[in-house]
């Protein structure tokens, strides 16, 4: 419920703050007194625009604050708890909206900054206004389908096909991407098999490189290689007279000498020994390199060819092979995502199928009950607006059919119109073609006492739901409305005493002129002074003491508050 409000500033309110009951608040007033300024102030509050005209004259900056109470089982409660706007044991809600004169208004839920177009999203459960300039809601196609749910019980139905149906929707969203993507990815496969193709050809390792400059360093020297090995073996084997290893020979004899007299030399001889078998080991080794070595020109010419390959490989993929050697790992594996993308596409489209037909089941089951529905609401919407005084009202709900290509829409498979005629003669047309405000409040009232039991909104506000009606059908509407608040709360705005005296709480809207400007004053009326304006409201300004007790009368007829 709408348990206060406080507007300052705000057209010609000045400072105000009224706290409200529950039930049936009702508001009257003589006709410019200002009423509907309060109903602009709420739509302002809950996401309405805030235009700059709207500050008073003279002020800044306009204030509009309004605390909620909101019910146990309120639809968005998880929602705002989910962004942070209400805690675990938290059941009250203050909006607040700041209308500045430099263009920068602020939004606030709970004391959070909020954007105007989640407050409009977050507010629209909150609070609902019928009236004369107010009435566009019902106009809405999704409107007039969520009253049909809400009457056929189906809002769980509904929310169990609307969360299979945005699964189905991002399916569908899914394998789309997909597709331009494997469209890109196909165009690009076979560049990236023939960069592959030629990476694999080249057969890269990573030591390679090294190994060819090393092997190409001692090929281009070749000839100074065997020239200083020849040398060596010759000094050390070959070299008459002189040679190493003649020489050794000739020292061993006399070390073998030394040691027949002195055994004492015995390790000298062991040492001298091991020396040459090393020695004789290398002059082998220096012999066999020697004669392996020779010119190698084709073996130096494929080096160099292979080094200048790998040069031209590292400047196209890489600046090293170890970075060529990851590109190509990379490029395959881009490859085989390209190849998995169709799988991956499969499998998303088995899931499209399998979700597409749980969701044209839920929808089938939606339509019949839907169909089924719309005739008993069309019954008893044409009940109470007879008993409305719209006797000879017709009424009928169309529920169309989706095109072919559409298949789903967020709500189901059809669309459904409230084609309406409240004037004898005229066939049933669409509903925003035929009545005006005050009608259209009327009909929106028989809805809302049809829905009372489903109805998930908490505050309903009627602003002049009155207009052009006569003293019995005034009665018939404030009995309605009464009904309607016991089970929400409601605001009505109203020139009528019939429906005035059927308030739980009564507010009293006046213009007063206070130091030189006017304002607008709103009190909330004792037993007293509730006789004095429902007095005022049946005989003008001239209330006599038989007007005083018609309204006495009047009050003593309606039921009991709640």
């Amino acid at each position: 419920m709408l348990q206060g409000l406080h507007i300052k500033d705000f057209a010609i309110i000045h400072d105000l703050h009224l706290d409200f009951g529950k039930g049936l608040n009702v508001i009257t007033g003589e006709t410019g007194a200002g009423k509907s300024i309060i109903v602009d102030a709420l739509q302002t509050l809950l996401g309405g625009k805030g235009f700059q005209e709207n500050i008073r004259e003279g002020a800044t900056e306009a204030l509009i604050e309004g605390n909620f109470v909101l019910p146990p089982d309120f639809p968005l409660k998880e929602k705002y708890r989910n962004l942070h706007y209400l805690s675990e044991d938290e059941d009250e809600i203050v909006v607040r909206r700041l209308i500045s004169s430099s263009g920068k208004n602020k939004s606030f839920l709970n004391g959070n900054l909020v954007n105007l177009s989640l407050l409009s999203e977050l507010s629209e459960a909150l609070l609902e206004i019928h009236g004369q300039n107010h009435q566009t809601s019902l106009f809405k196609k999704h409107t007039q389908l969520l009253l049909l749910d809400s009457f056929a019980g189906l809002i769980p139905l509904k929310r169990d096909y609307e969360t299979l149906y945005q699964k189905w929707n991002n399916l569908l969203q899914k394998i789309q991407d997909l597709e331009k993507i494997e469209e890109e990815k196909k165009s690009k496969r076979s560049f990236l098999l023939f960069q592959i193709e030629e990476l694999e050809s080249a057969n890269l390792s990573p030591d390679e490189e090294l190994n060819l400059i090393r092997e190409k360093e001692i090929l281009s020297q070749s000839e100074f290689l065997k020239t200083k090995s020849a040398e060596a073996y010759h000094l050390l084997f070959e070299k008459e007279e002189s040679a190493v290893l003649t020489n050794l020979q000739q020292i061993d004899r006399l070390i073998n000498d030394l040691f027949s007299v002195d055994p004492q030399t015995e390790p000298m001889v062991q040492l001298f020994k091991t020396g040459q078998i090393h020695l004789k080991e290398a002059c082998n080794l220096l012999r066999d390199y020697r004669e392996k070595i020779e010119d190698q020109p084709e073996t130096l010419e494929r080096i160099e060819r292979r080094l200048f390959d790998i040069s031209q490989l590292k400047k196209k993929y890489g600046g090293t092979i170890s970075e060529s050697l990851n590109l190509l790992k990379n490029l395959k594996q881009e490859v085989e995502e390209i190849e998995n993308l169709e799988t991956h596409k499969h499998q998303l489209n088995l899931n499209l199928t399998e979700t597409e037909t749980n969701l044209n089941d839920l929808a089938d089951r939606l339509s019949s009950k839907r169909k089924g529905a719309s005739h008993e609401l069309e019954k008893k919407l044409l009940k109470e607006l007879k008993g409305l005084k719209f006797e000879q009202a017709q009424f009928k709900i169309i529920l169309t059919p989706l095109t072919e290509s559409a298949k789903f829409s967020r709500h189901g498979k059809e669309t459904v119109s409230f084609l309406i005629s409240l004037n004898p003669g005229y066939t049933p047309v669409e509903i925003e073609k035929v009545a005006s405000g005050g009608e259209l409040s009327r009909v929106m009232l028989a809805l809302k006492t049809i829905l009372s039991k489903e109805e998930a909104v908490p505050v309903l506000i009627f602003d002049e739901i009155d207009t052009g009606v006569g003293g019995a059908v005034a009665e018939l509407i404030g009995k309605r409305l009464w009904e309607l608040s016991t089970s929400q709360q409601i605001f009505c705005i109203t020139h009528l005493a019939q429906i005035a005296a059927f308030g739980n709480t009564h507010f009293a809207v006046e213009k007063k002129i206070k130091s030189g400007k006017t304002s607008v004053f709103v009190n909330q009326l004792t037993e007293k002074d509730r006789i004095i304006e429902i007095g005022r409201m049946l005989g003008g300004i001239k209330i006599t003491p038989n007007t005083i007790k018609h309204a006495e009368e009047m009050l003593a007829r309606v039921p009991e508050n709640i």
